[in-house]
């Protein structure tokens, strides 16, 4: 059994967590603002049963671990050795499939090289897309970069690094023949040299 002490210390490391995890751009997208609410009730859950409150919530969404992902409702705990809350089920109307990565190579599919050359246009929600390549994102000045965890990319980071699809797609043709593995480019490798 948890000791009452470290009990209330565990809950307040996840308050902790979970508050990292919220959006902090204010991008208007109603997706994203369900996710807030849903990490702000998650917090509220954790709060209440670390402090003892009387009150604790009995119904929280399970956001942090299913984002914006069509679910049943379920039972989970959001802390281990809390008392299980009821999750209401992720959006209604059953499955959905969603096309959420592009990949753009010089390459075609079935060259053996195509997926090593190949850069990813994937969603960053709402109408941002951003061009990637091994966790490295292409900015709007041509340069690549380090992609920071979502609760650490800023209104800059992401004004410079996501774009609406059509400018992705064009931004990721551009690149493509430039992507170079071991020293080889991928236009050398699509002429033959």
């Amino acid at each position: 059994m948890i000791n009452s002490d470290a009990r209330r210390e565990a809950l307040l490391e996840a308050v902790q967590l979970a508050a990292g995890e919220r959006l902090t751009d204010d991008t208007g997208d109603p997706a994203d603002e369900a996710y807030n609410r849903a990490i702000d009730d998650v917090i509220a859950a954790l709060t209440a049963a670390a402090t003892g409150a009387a009150e604790a919530p009995t119904t929280v969404p399970c956001f942090l671990a299913n984002p914006h992902h069509p679910h049943g409702a379920h039972d989970w705990a959001p802390q281990p050795g809390m008392t299980p809350v009821r999750c209401p089920g992720g959006p209604a109307g059953g499955v959905t499939v969603t096309a959420c990565r592009y990949e753009v190579s010089l390459l075609p599919v079935d060259n053996i090289n195509h997926a090593i050359y190949a850069i990813g246009v994937e969603h960053r929600g709402g109408d941002r897309w951003a061009v990637v390549r091994q966790r490295e994102c292409l900015g709007a000045d041509g340069t690549w970069s380090w992609e920071p965890i979502p609760s650490e990319r800023g209104g800059e980071w992401l004004a410079a690094h996501c774009f609406d699809l059509d400018t992705a797609l064009r931004l990721a043709r551009a690149a493509a023949p430039h992507v170079t593995v071991n020293g080889r480019s991928a236009a050398q490798v699509a002429s033959g040299l």
